[in-house]
């Protein structure tokens, strides 16, 4: 299945050149970025920062999680989640730049239950007023950590769709301070459906950041992959040639199934019944590294996920690529542009 998918992937590609080799809205004058986010309840295994680095990873995402409960944003810089901390982050930072591999710390907002941040809103001014203090906090709080482990990127947010179609304001004054305090390049990052082409401030960032969760089947086990990035691809091209800003997926993942990519943002199987399939994370992958990878606006990507503890059976329906075909995909297309 999978020679079979890579094949029909280069053939596709051929008659894709006209969506995807157009000009570019001017080329960033940094490397691509090859990055993965990284998941690590404890400290690492031993193994983890070579793992990476033999990878051809350039960047590792962490994401230190705030909470909105009973109408309060809270955070915790110490989180006992390693990866999630102040210090871990550190620890991290360190480990890694000595395998040439920088950290970007990625703020997002957890909900709970299921809910979407992009749906967060409030009945009045007050209330949007009262989030937006805490989240400034919350922001400046890990800008100032990134500019101490000095990260080249740091992300402002993460698909909090009707705060930053709404509100556009208090992103432009958020974004002015934090590059006060953060001497590096930041970007937003924005859910590919509800909020990308809405987004009214990316002349303020230094690349427009995108959850790439494309879906690229229906509800057939389709595996012209590479063919259904067309419209998404067109889409991205457009939006970077009108910001004249380069794109960067602040993350793109999918799960070893077999329908990855009906749902790709999924983190539940859509049949109860279904059974691992490598294969077609791994032919996803394929698809993505032929296509928008190399097209002129995009400028790097973050795979959803990767764990800092060993990985096991209890992983093989999920989004990690590791110990799977889907990591051989990812060390083939990072490493080639060394």
């Amino acid at each position: 299945m999978q020679t079979a998918q890579t094949g029909f992937v280069g053939v596709a590609l051929l008659g894709l050149l006209a969506v995807w080799a157009q000009p570019s809205p001017g080329q960033p004058d940094w490397a691509r970025i090859k990055g993965v986010t990284l998941d690590a309840r404890r400290a690492p295994r031993p193994g983890l920062y070579d793992e990476l680095a033999d990878l051809g990873a350039t960047h590792v995402a962490l994401i230190p999680y705030a909470f909105f409960r009973d109408g309060e944003l809270r955070f915790n810089g110490e989180a006992r989640w390693f990866s999630e901390s102040g210090s871990g982050a550190e620890a991290l930072s360190e480990s890694l730049a000595v395998r040439g591999i920088d950290v970007t710390l990625k703020p997002q907002l957890w909900m709970g239950n299921g809910r979407f941040p992009g749906d967060l809103d409030f009945d009045d001014a007050d209330g949007w007023d009262g989030f937006e203090e805490g989240y400034r906090e919350y922001a400046l709080h890990h800008a100032a950590i990134a500019a101490e482990i000095g990260s080249d990127w740091f992300v402002v947010g993460t698909e909090l769709a009707r705060s930053a179609i709404e509100r556009p304001e208090f992103w432009r004054g958020l974004i002015a301070e934090i590059r006060e305090v953060f001497p590096g390049r930041l970007t937003y990052a924005a859910n590919w459906w509800a909020e990308v082409d809405s987004v009214a401030f990316w002349d303020a960032l230094d690349a427009i950041g995108v959850q790439a969760y494309y879906p690229l089947a229906g509800d057939t086990d389709a595996t012209d992959f590479a063919r259904s990035w067309a419209s998404h691809s067109a889409m991205l091209k457009d939006l970077a040639r009108r910001w004249k800003r380069p794109v960067i997926f602040t993350e793109i993942g999918y799960r070893s199934m077999s329908d990855a990519a009906v749902e790709p943002w999924a983190w539940t199987p859509r049949r109860s019944a279904d059974v691992p399939d490598p294969a077609v994370q791994a032919a996803l992958y394929e698809a993505f590294f032929a296509g928008p990878w190399k097209a002129p606006w995009m400028s790097g990507a973050y795979i959803w996920k990767w764990y800092g503890q060993e990985v096991s059976d209890r992983h093989d329906l999920d989004f990690t690529p590791q110990g799977k075909p889907a990591e051989a995909v990812i060390r083939q297309a990072f490493r080639a542009e060394r």
